[in-house]
């Protein structure tokens, strides 16, 4: 797969997650491989096909407030009530907007180091082969693990590892979440 700036960059594949279970599931990843680092040959072949791709998948989520723009330009803000209830609205789409930052210094920090590992020259031997192969066989299992080998073999590979644990808890978003959830109970509570 090409990245954007050129480079060569791992397979994705396809898994299903959401924007907060997919940051949490890449942290548990990310931690249970470099606990393991020193017993690659131990480690179970299911737990390597659950934790080894989500760290070389990529995902953009997109947050909006168009419903937040379409309240205060027509002016039906000020015609809640409730104005505590106004109140919430309004800082729940703030928090929409610190979820979004929050995720974007969290990709920024995350490609830095996946790039550094992309740029590897022996993950970039490994993907240029992986190419070339990929024409003859579908069968991914060996693609796994020379990833996990490099992973775990190159300097680049580990930082990787330490990094996406380390960048920020996943718990920022499940605060948002919380926070976004209290306010759609108090419109329901104010629509019945």
């Amino acid at each position: 797969m090409q990245n954007l700036s050129g480079g060569t960059r791992f397979k994705c594949y396809p898994g299903p997650f959401s924007s907060v279970s997919y940051i949490e599931l890449e942290q548990h990843a990310a931690n249970y491989l470099f606990e393991n680092k020193n017993n690659a040959n131990s480690l179970l072949q299911d737990s390597v096909y659950k934790y080894l791709p989500p760290l070389f998948q990529w995902s953009k989520f997109t947050f909006t407030s168009d419903a937040m723009e379409m309240l205060k330009t027509s002016g039906l803000i000020q015609k809640i009530q409730d104005k505590e209830l106004a109140l919430q609205i309004i800082q729940a789409y703030g928090t929409i907007k610190a979820a979004e930052a929050s995720f974007d210094i969290y990709t920024k920090y995350k490609n830095q180091v996946q790039e550094e590992f992309n740029n590897n020259p022996n993950v970039k031997a490994f993907s240029y082969n992986q190419m070339k192969k990929k024409e003859k066989t579908k069968d991914f299992r060996d693609t796994l693990e020379g990833q996990l080998r490099l992973l775990l073999t190159q300097q680049e590979g580990l930082q990787l590892l330490q990094t996406i644990p380390n960048i920020q808890p996943s718990r920022i978003y499940f605060t948002c979440i919380e926070e976004i959830d209290k306010t759609i109970i108090a419109i329901g509570k104010e629509c019945e």
